[in-house]
């Protein structure tokens, strides 16, 4: 048995030196939102921002949103030098009342690809 370990760690040693895809690399987690998947928001946000568990590459990164109607809204990421390398924000233009769907794709610096979607809906004015 203790045969096997050491074989086995020195399998996983020589992968690790040779560069070659280990079982510990993983994809980039939506770890929180603002908004938050599901939320129901009384005035329509600015911004949406996703962080996630690792480092990302910004550069790499996509973003949609859309309308109730499946119309296309444009969005653009903001470029702020201090914001945290897992982090991303997008500046949204005014939103009517609606259920609006952001879909992403980010790129981990680990070389993964992660599909992503957030849903949130904005009252109408006055509306409980």
């Amino acid at each position: 048995m203790r045969r096997d370990r050491t074989s086995a760690l020195l399998v996983l040693a020589a992968c690790a030196a040779l560069g070659l895809p280990t079982p510990a690399r993983a994809h980039a987690v939506l770890v929180d939102s603002s908004p938050r998947d599901g939320a129901v928001l009384d005035a329509a946000p600015a911004e949406a921002t996703l962080r996630f568990n690792s480092r990302i590459e910004k550069r790499l990164t996509r973003a949609s949103l859309e309308d109730t109607a499946g119309h296309a809204v444009p969005v653009a990421r903001i470029d702020r030098g201090g914001e945290p390398p897992e982090q991303l924000t997008f500046r949204l233009p005014a939103l009517a009342a609606g259920t609006y769907r952001l879909t992403f794709r980010v790129l981990a610096v680990d070389g993964h690809a992660t599909p992503g979607l957030l849903r949130f809906t904005v009252r109408p004015a006055g509306k409980p």
